[in-house]
């Protein structure tokens, strides 16, 4: 019997649960937005070269074009062919341009930069930091602030029963148990453990194993916690990469954004009802592998979607941007179930720092953008396939009791037993046995054969 069946007797999750969940859910819905702040004061504003000073679009209202179409007498289109060049415009007004039938060959034309500056439409933005780098050392003073903050946030919430027992405060576990059976309501507060010695009779194994000191390298040390930590790592590494790459240009599908970000919000509803769904019928594994896959064939299908067709690409961008959400919602699952409770809370951190990584990166490899359109979403849609990949080699754990142990983690899902393993460490601790030892095992091996030789006389017999 173990520290579950312990809250089980005290209500299971009842009203002390959803209060701590409901109270720690808060802040979490007051910052999340502070993620994505950054598509509206970073946001690019449509901009092209200043026209030459004789050449404004004031003096040259009499002609019978709308501003747009006047503009490209003055700026060449981009390498897409779908936009005006931010960069450049040309030494003098090609007029011929804006004649309908034109079959100028712009390519020949001489050209400039914009040695006058840049003219910015401020309809959408009047004044933003233009900078792809704002988004990564956003995220880093994330990462920055969970590593500092992240031990005082303890302080701020009432610990856990089962940690208050890890951490030789048995009395206040005690104290604590009885106060959840009575936020729950639970009328049986006499099978709650009266005494230490039935609290520790409960939860013996886990207080036998955090009596060593467990280390981040203790999340590679053995094979399966090392399987298990190099996966991870590939898969929440490349879902919040891929994620946040999709969340940030919000600019490319050429509608409004923030009628754009409010389609993005509000498509995360609908894609954490489906990772519920897959998580009880599908299983953790084939949930997080699907999610990984089809948000990578959908970021590629974009990739081959003219510009013009702005509906499909951006349908394909939401469903996207869904099944990311979705990765992220089973991940978290996922991890706290394949971590062993001695553990759990070291792997939780070392993965959710590459999460944070992946976040830093994202931003920056929008500015492949310059070189190739399509080169970000292969960057992304990549991340994805390989992670992936990487989620097929973890195990399920789907109706499979939490492991408490490094020990529990190896008998289910490396192949081997406990207790091969610890002969494995005595050996490489040891290196050699004493003569006592070495007497004893050659009087193992004489019985050893001495049954075996009977054995065979029997079976002669």
């Amino acid at each position: 019997m173990g520290f579950a069946d312990l809250l089980d007797e005290v209500g299971g999750f009842g009203r002390y649960q959803w209060l701590h969940v409901t109270l720690i859910s808060l802040p979490g819905l007051m910052m999340a937005s502070q993620n994505l702040l950054n598509n509206f004061v970073s946001g690019i504003p449509t901009h092209h070269c200043t026209l030459l000073a004789n050449q404004s679009l004031y003096n040259l209202s009499h002609y019978q074009v709308d501003e747009k179409q006047l503009l490209k007498a003055f700026i060449p289109p981009d390498s897409s062919g779908n936009r005006l060049d931010r960069c450049r415009r040309y030494v003098e007004p090609q007029w011929q341009l804006l004649a309908a039938n034109s079959s100028t060959n712009v390519s020949q034309l001489q050209t400039e930069g914009c040695v006058d500056g840049w003219t910015f439409d401020r309809s959408e933005f009047y004044a933003t930091t233009v900078s792809e780098m704002i988004q990564t050392i956003y995220m880093g003073g994330v990462l920055t602030g969970a590593i500092i903050y992240g031990g005082l946030s303890d302080r701020w919430y009432s610990e856990s029963a089962r940690w208050l027992v890890l951490k030789r405060r048995s009395e206040d576990a005690l104290k604590t148990l009885h106060r959840v059976a009575r936020i729950n309501a639970n009328q049986m507060l006499t099978s709650v453990p009266c005494d230490l010695q039935v609290l520790h009779s409960h939860m013996n194994k886990e207080i036998e194993s955090s009596r060593s000191s467990f280390t981040m390298y203790d999340l590679l040390r053995t094979r399966g916690m090392r399987r298990i930590s190099v996966c991870l790592i590939a898969v929440w590494f490349s879902t919040s990469f891929a994620y946040y790459g999709l969340a940030m240009d919000l600019q490319k599908f050429g509608v409004s954004i923030y009628l754009m970000q409010i389609i993005f919000g509000a498509v995360d509803f609908p894609a954490k009802l489906l990772a519920l769904g897959m998580l009880s019928y599908l299983g953790r594994r084939v949930s997080q592998a699907v999610c990984l896959f089809l948000s990578a064939l959908i970021i590629f299908a974009n990739i081959f979607v003219p510009a013009d067709m702005q509906t499909l690409r951006t349908t394909l961008a939401c469903l996207g941007k869904g099944f990311t959400s979705a990765s992220f919602t089973t991940v978290y699952l996922y991890t706290g179930e394949l971590y062993p409770t001695v553990i759990r809370q070291t792997g939780m951190g070392l993965v959710s720092t590459m999460a944070r990584i992946g976040s830093m990166a994202a931003p920056a490899v929008l500015i492949l953008d310059e070189v190739l359109p399509a080169l970000p979403s292969v960057v992304y849609g990549g991340a994805a396939v390989l992670a992936g990949g990487f989620a097929c080699f973890l195990p399920e754990t789907l109706n499979v009791p939490l492991p408490d142990t490094i020990e529990d983690v190896e008998e289910k899902w490396s192949g081997r037993s406990a207790t091969h393993q610890q002969k494995e460490d005595v050996c490489l601790k040891g290196g050699m046995a004493s003569e006592d030892d070495q007497v004893v095992s050659k009087d193992s091996m004489a019985l050893k054969e001495l049954k075996e030789a009977e054995g065979t006389g029997l079976n002669a017999l």
